[in-house]
Protein backbone atom coordinates (compact mmCIF):
# COMPACT_ATOMS: atom_id res chain seq x y z
CA UNK A 1 0.00 0.00 0.00
CA UNK A 2 1.46 3.41 -1.05
CA UNK A 3 1.56 6.31 1.45
CA UNK A 4 -0.43 9.35 0.09
CA UNK A 5 -1.35 12.94 0.54
CA UNK A 6 -4.49 14.84 -0.68
CA UNK A 7 -3.81 18.40 -1.60
CA UNK A 8 -6.55 20.90 -2.57
CA UNK A 9 -5.57 23.87 -4.23
CA UNK A 10 -8.13 26.34 -6.24
CA UNK A 11 -10.76 23.35 -6.50
CA UNK A 12 -8.18 21.13 -8.11
CA UNK A 13 -7.17 17.72 -6.13
CA UNK A 14 -3.73 16.74 -6.25
CA UNK A 15 -3.13 12.97 -4.69
CA UNK A 16 0.81 12.34 -4.85
CA UNK A 17 1.52 8.43 -4.24
CA UNK A 18 4.64 6.56 -4.07
CA UNK A 19 3.85 5.35 -7.96
CA UNK A 20 2.02 8.20 -9.44
CA UNK A 21 0.10 11.52 -9.16
CA UNK A 22 -3.23 11.96 -10.48
CA UNK A 23 -5.00 15.14 -10.81
CA UNK A 24 -8.93 15.25 -11.54
CA UNK A 25 -9.45 17.00 -14.87
CA UNK A 26 -13.30 17.61 -13.87
CA UNK A 27 -15.86 18.01 -11.37
CA UNK A 28 -16.50 15.13 -8.61
CA UNK A 29 -19.93 14.72 -10.05
CA UNK A 30 -18.18 13.84 -13.61
CA UNK A 31 -15.18 11.76 -12.01
CA UNK A 32 -17.93 9.59 -10.46
CA UNK A 33 -20.11 9.03 -13.70
CA UNK A 34 -17.19 8.04 -15.35
CA UNK A 35 -16.52 5.32 -12.73
CA UNK A 36 -19.84 4.27 -12.38
CA UNK A 37 -20.25 3.86 -16.06
CA UNK A 38 -16.85 1.86 -15.97
CA UNK A 39 -18.28 -0.40 -13.00
CA UNK A 40 -22.00 -0.88 -14.96
CA UNK A 41 -19.84 -1.92 -18.17
CA UNK A 42 -17.49 -4.17 -16.67
CA UNK A 43 -19.27 -5.45 -14.01
CA UNK A 44 -21.94 -8.82 -14.26
CA UNK A 45 -24.61 -9.10 -14.64
CA UNK A 46 -24.36 -6.84 -17.52
CA UNK A 47 -28.24 -6.48 -18.47
CA UNK A 48 -29.37 -3.96 -15.95
CA UNK A 49 -31.93 -1.39 -17.23
CA UNK A 50 -31.27 0.53 -13.86
CA UNK A 51 -28.44 2.46 -13.30
CA UNK A 52 -28.14 3.85 -9.73
CA UNK A 53 -27.67 7.56 -8.89
CA UNK A 54 -24.45 8.90 -7.52
CA UNK A 55 -23.90 11.83 -5.27
CA UNK A 56 -20.17 12.98 -4.57
CA UNK A 57 -20.65 14.75 -1.22
CA UNK A 58 -17.11 16.68 -0.70
CA UNK A 59 -17.46 16.16 2.79
CA UNK A 60 -15.84 13.42 5.69
CA UNK A 61 -17.92 10.77 7.18
CA UNK A 62 -16.49 9.34 10.32
CA UNK A 63 -17.48 5.91 9.96
CA UNK A 64 -18.70 5.23 5.66
CA UNK A 65 -16.35 5.63 2.56
CA UNK A 66 -19.53 5.72 0.67
CA UNK A 67 -22.84 3.77 0.98
CA UNK A 68 -25.88 2.46 -1.57
CA UNK A 69 -28.99 2.89 -0.19
CA UNK A 70 -31.12 -0.17 -1.84
CA UNK A 71 -34.67 1.87 -1.74
CA UNK A 72 -33.51 4.70 -3.70
CA UNK A 73 -31.15 3.02 -5.47
CA UNK A 74 -28.78 5.72 -4.54
CA UNK A 75 -24.89 5.54 -4.40
CA UNK A 76 -23.42 8.37 -1.88
CA UNK A 77 -19.63 8.19 -1.91
CA UNK A 78 -17.81 10.57 1.10
CA UNK A 79 -15.18 12.38 -0.47
CA UNK A 80 -13.10 13.61 2.03
CA UNK A 81 -12.90 10.24 3.61
CA UNK A 82 -10.66 9.27 0.54
CA UNK A 83 -6.75 9.49 0.90
CA UNK A 84 -6.69 8.89 -2.91
CA UNK A 85 -8.11 8.60 -6.33
CA UNK A 86 -7.86 5.20 -6.06
CA UNK A 87 -9.84 4.99 -3.22
CA UNK A 88 -12.24 6.86 -4.35
CA UNK A 89 -12.86 4.46 -7.54
CA UNK A 90 -12.53 1.11 -5.24
CA UNK A 91 -15.49 3.12 -3.57
CA UNK A 92 -17.44 3.59 -6.50
CA UNK A 93 -16.99 0.36 -7.79
CA UNK A 94 -17.86 -1.21 -4.29
CA UNK A 95 -21.36 0.26 -4.05
CA UNK A 96 -21.91 -0.24 -7.45
CA UNK A 97 -21.24 -4.24 -6.47
CA UNK A 98 -23.62 -3.73 -3.57
CA UNK A 99 -26.14 -2.28 -6.46
CA UNK A 100 -26.08 -4.97 -8.86
CA UNK A 101 -26.11 -8.00 -5.80
CA UNK A 102 -29.41 -5.79 -5.04
CA UNK A 103 -30.55 -6.11 -8.93
CA UNK A 104 -30.16 -9.95 -8.46
CA UNK A 105 -32.32 -10.45 -6.32
CA UNK A 106 -34.18 -7.23 -4.93
CA UNK A 107 -36.80 -9.22 -2.64
CA UNK A 108 -34.54 -11.10 -0.43
CA UNK A 109 -31.57 -8.81 -0.53
CA UNK A 110 -31.54 -6.63 2.32
CA UNK A 111 -32.75 -9.39 4.66
CA UNK A 112 -29.81 -11.60 3.64
CA UNK A 113 -27.41 -8.32 3.93
CA UNK A 114 -28.76 -8.00 7.54
CA UNK A 115 -29.07 -11.78 8.50
CA UNK A 116 -25.20 -12.25 7.53
CA UNK A 117 -24.20 -8.86 9.08
CA UNK A 118 -25.26 -10.09 12.44
CA UNK A 119 -24.10 -13.54 11.94
CA UNK A 120 -19.93 -12.68 10.16
CA UNK A 121 -20.04 -8.89 10.86
CA UNK A 122 -18.67 -6.61 8.32
CA UNK A 123 -15.45 -7.82 7.42
CA UNK A 124 -16.40 -11.65 7.09
CA UNK A 125 -19.83 -10.93 5.17
CA UNK A 126 -19.30 -12.29 1.99
CA UNK A 127 -20.88 -9.80 -0.44
CA UNK A 128 -18.58 -7.46 1.39
CA UNK A 129 -16.02 -9.66 0.46
CA UNK A 130 -17.15 -9.77 -3.17
CA UNK A 131 -17.13 -6.16 -3.40
CA UNK A 132 -13.61 -5.48 -2.31
CA UNK A 133 -12.58 -8.20 -4.95
CA UNK A 134 -14.27 -6.79 -7.74
CA UNK A 135 -12.67 -3.12 -6.80
CA UNK A 136 -9.68 -4.67 -6.47
CA UNK A 137 -9.88 -6.37 -9.77
CA UNK A 138 -11.54 -3.28 -11.37
CA UNK A 139 -9.14 -0.47 -10.34
CA UNK A 140 -6.24 -0.85 -12.98
CA UNK A 141 -8.49 -0.88 -15.71
CA UNK A 142 -10.75 2.05 -14.40
CA UNK A 143 -7.43 4.16 -14.10
CA UNK A 144 -6.82 3.45 -17.66
CA UNK A 145 -10.45 3.93 -19.27
CA UNK A 146 -10.47 7.65 -16.67
CA UNK A 147 -6.85 8.68 -18.62
CA UNK A 148 -8.26 7.58 -21.81
CA UNK A 149 -11.26 9.78 -21.54
CA UNK A 150 -8.69 12.43 -20.07
CA UNK A 151 -10.63 12.75 -16.77
CA UNK A 152 -7.40 11.77 -14.58
CA UNK A 153 -3.51 12.60 -15.52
Amino acid sequence: MSISLGLITYGIILWLSEDKVYKLNCSYETFGQYVLQFAMETIPPFHSKRIPSLKMLDRYHKKSYGTYDTFKKHITIYVKRHESVEELISSIIHETVHFKQYQQNPRGHLKKYNKLLNTVGYKNHPMEIEAETIAEQKLKPCIKFLIKNDIIS
